[in-house]
This record gives structure tokens, sequence and C-alpha cells, in this order.
């Protein structure tokens, strides 16, 4: 019996996220763990494949409680890393997975500029490795480029229920006050 992958999604993230709170009170990173949990167990199956950036992990996780717990488990001290290295890292594990829908999330509150992310599109066409790149840039800091879904959230209070658009949906609905231009 042949298995049939095309539904099978392949999801990971970047979280390069500071101490900052959001406007209710919470730290971002609370606001986005809480987020990805409510977005990972609404819309993605036990088959789909999540890999959260880690330094010294390159293993994916295909169940759903595996993804929540590796959520739930990131911590941060607010320090900053080789956010190049992170999303290379990234890039390739999701291009070792046999699956055709594969998407690089950045979870960003600090980043300022696109260079990382326009070295990772490079690599991404270059080597024809299919993945989407979809930037989250939580207090509107980044600028909308051709080679990268940049979604831009005002406030990390505003993220639950997002993510679903964020990743899949065309436009930035998910945001209850624009970004000033």
């Amino acid at each position: 019996m042949e298995y049939d992958t095309a539904d099978i999604e392949v999801i990971g993230v970047v979280l390069d996220l500071s101490l900052r709170n959001g406007s209710n009170g919470l730290q971002n990173l609370v606001n986005v763990k809480h987020a990805l949990i409510d977005f990972f167990r609404k819309n993605l199956e036990d088959d789909d494949v999540m890999y959260l950036y880690h330094p010294e992990i390159i293993e994916t996780v295909n169940r759903i409680g595996s993804q929540v717990a590796a959520v739930s488990n990131y911590q941060t001290d607010g320090w900053k890393f080789d956010l190049g290295l992170a999303l290379r890292q990234t890039l390739f594990i999701l291009a070792a997975e046999p699956y055709e829908k594969k998407i690089l999330l950045l979870i960003t509150d600090r980043l300022s500029e696109t260079n990382s992310l326009k070295r990772i599109a490079f690599l991404n066409d270059k080597d024809m490795l299919g993945c989407r790149l979809v930037c989250v840039d939580i207090g509107c800091n980044l600028p909308d480029v051709t080679f990268a879904k940049i979604v831009h959230i005002p406030d990390s209070g505003n993220l639950m229920g997002c993510f679903k658009e964020v990743i899949y949906g065309e436009d930035n609905i998910c945001s209850a006050d624009s970004c000033a231009e």
C-alpha cells in the first residue's frame, strides 16, 4: 500500500524573541508559545512534522503532543544568537524531509533588517529546496520584501488565533491595529 504524503506539512520554527512584554503584560515569548500551541492543536495532524530550532537538536517531531511539548519547554534568556545559523540549520532540516509542503516560520520582535532572511531565501532558491519563508514581525520593525512573506503584528498580545492566517492566508487580518507606515 502506498502512503499519500501530499497533505503532510513540515513547519520549521525559529524564535528570535527578546524579553519584551506585550500589551497584555505577558512576555512576547509567552504570547507566542500560547498562540503556536493553539495553532498546532487546531490545525496540525499527527503526521505533520515540526522542527523548533535548537542549536543542539536536529530531530523533527511528528506528534501533536511532542510538538506542543517542544514549544512549551522552549526557554530563552533574551540574548541574541546567530540568527543566520539558526535559519540555515532549520532550512536544511526542512529540506531533508521528503514532503512537498515546507514552511520556515521566523517569529521575531527584534529583527529590523532583512539580510538574514534574504540570505536564506537565496539558499532556498539556489538549491531548489522548496520552502516557503514566513516571518512574523512583532512590533512592525521590518519592511515588506518580495522573497519572503512578512506579517506585521503590532503587539504579541494579538497573536492568539492568528497563526492559521499567518501561515495559510494571503492577508494580515489578525492584528486589530495595523502597523504605522
